[in-house]
């Protein structure tokens, strides 16, 4: 999967070099991207503030975190894929923020 400032994400086909799902949101200029190991979900982070968990089966918006006060500029997921951190550059010396956030706002068809 890629993301870039034009505000849209592409999952791509690994074996063949085509785009096979195309997204676009207003205003989500895409500064980060990750896969949550063993699943079908991709972390983004963007330039309108938001961290949104993205469904590969179909690249749909499967959650969208809180604004936060920052741009976000990067994101990750644990190892075993039940948290979550974003964090910020701030802004004339305020901010520089890392933002966790756990698994039951993110995996609501898994038991944990």
């Amino acid at each position: 999967c890629t993301g870039s400032r034009d505000n849209t994400l592409l999952l791509w086909d690994v074996e063949t070099g085509q785009c096979v799902e195309r997204a676009s949101v207003s205003r989500n200029l895409v500064t980060h991207l990750c896969w949550v190991p063993r699943e079908p979900y991709i972390l983004q982070a963007s330039e309108d503030k938001t961290i949104r968990l993205w469904d590969s089966r179909g690249l749909q918006v499967a959650h969208m975190f809180p604004t936060k006060q920052h741009i976000q500029t990067h994101c990750e997921v644990s190892v075993d894929g039940h948290k979550c951190i974003s964090c910020s550059n701030g802004f004339e010396g305020e901010g520089c923020e890392a933002t966790p956030a756990f698994s039951h706002c993110l995996w609501m068809d898994r038991d944990l």
